[in-house]
């Protein structure tokens, strides 16, 4: 058994070593509503030796364990689907957790509370960047302005030079 996300995740291991996660617990510590996200065909496109299908209470219907070569796999399906849908995230975290092992914490974000000065910090220079861009913007229209008067000075210098004074 481990925790993620203060849940529970149903474990076991195969003789091999080999550690398999209860799919209906993962799929509800991810968010999932229903336990519907890898449909059969996704399921039966696994290695068999990723999952281990129980016959479950109703005729007809499996409980699936997998080992974390089908999590990935099934992540990587989980990745595809569209946005409203879309997990990635969450199967980060899941997946990191894993990497660090069952007994381990995942890792910590930083308290909300300590982001609200950097984020004023990213404010603050955003303005002044913001002041700086539309004062070199005006400073530009100024040159081009400039240089349009200076280009038909000398279209009108040249026309004086060619009538001869």
């Amino acid at each position: 058994m481990c925790k993620f996300n203060g849940k529970e995740i149903r474990t076991r291991e195969k003789e091999s070593g080999n550690v398999f996660y209860k799919l209906g617990d993962v799929l509800k510590t991810l968010g999932y509503m229903r336990n519907t996200l890898p449909n059969a065909r996704q399921i039966a496109n696994l290695s068999p030796e990723n999952v281990i299908a129980e016959p479950a209470c109703k005729p007809g219907a499996f409980s699936l364990w997998m080992n974390r070569d089908g999590l990935n796999d099934l992540a990587a399906r989980a990745a595809q689907a569209p946005t409203r849908v879309n997990r990635s995230a969450e199967w980060g975290k899941f997946l990191r957790f894993l990497d660090f092992g069952v007994d381990e914490a995942p890792e910590k974000a930083e308290p909300a509370s300590s982001l609200f000065p950097k984020i004023d910090g990213l404010i603050e220079e955003y303005q002044k960047f913001k002041k700086e861009y539309e004062s070199m913007q005006q400073e530009l229209q100024r040159l081009q302005h400039e240089n349009r008067k200076l280009k038909q000075l000398r279209i009108d210098v040249e026309k004086v030079l060619a009538s001869g004074f």
